[in-house]
């Protein structure tokens, strides 16, 4: 998949251990999206395998959610943690 020019800002998360091998993926495409002068952010957990974010594994991983709020923040989005 090839990055577009002006796209909207990108935020990957992905494990080292998935068995998909994305995180060679999403470096290559993190590196595209950069390249073309968008913003990004990728985030690569030495644990988590597939689907890290549907289970509590008491990992690193597990706070990946907060790695995102935090961005969203950072780009001046307003968070709301109340439902």
């Amino acid at each position: 998949m090839e990055a577009p020019s002006g796209a909207a800002p990108l935020f990957i998360a992905v494990a080292q251990d998935d068995t998909f091998k994305l995180d060679q993926d999403c470096l290559l495409f993190y590196k595209d999206w950069k390249n073309k002068s968008n913003s990004a952010e990728l985030h690569i957990y030495a644990k988590g395998s597939h689907g890290f974010g549907t289970k509590i594994q008491h990992l690193p991983v597990d706070y990946w959610m907060d790695r995102f709020s935090d961005w969203l923040g950072f780009l001046g989005y307003q968070i709301n943690s109340s439902n």
